[in-house]
């Protein structure tokens, strides 16, 4: 059927909507690391500690996207 999706193309599209999730709150985050700049270090410290986590994650479905699109 031309209308069935496979469970490879289910998956990709929920990566990808983790993906532009974690991209706007990377967004959000790099924004309130620029009000923090100077102060509460500890606050800026964490927020520092969001952003790598949220690239981090996004670099990993981008690279499993990538994979599952190849088979």
């Amino acid at each position: 059927m031309k209308n069935e999706l496979k469970f490879t193309d289910i998956m990709i599209k929920d990566m990808e909507s983790r993906v532009d999730a974690l991209s706007e709150m990377q967004e959000h985050t790099e924004k309130e690391l620029k009000t923090l700049e100077r102060k509460e270090y500890y606050a800026r410290g964490l927020n520092q500690g969001y952003l790598n986590c949220h690239t981090s994650e996004i670099e990993y479905l981008q690279e499993k996207i990538k994979y599952l699109r190849s088979i």
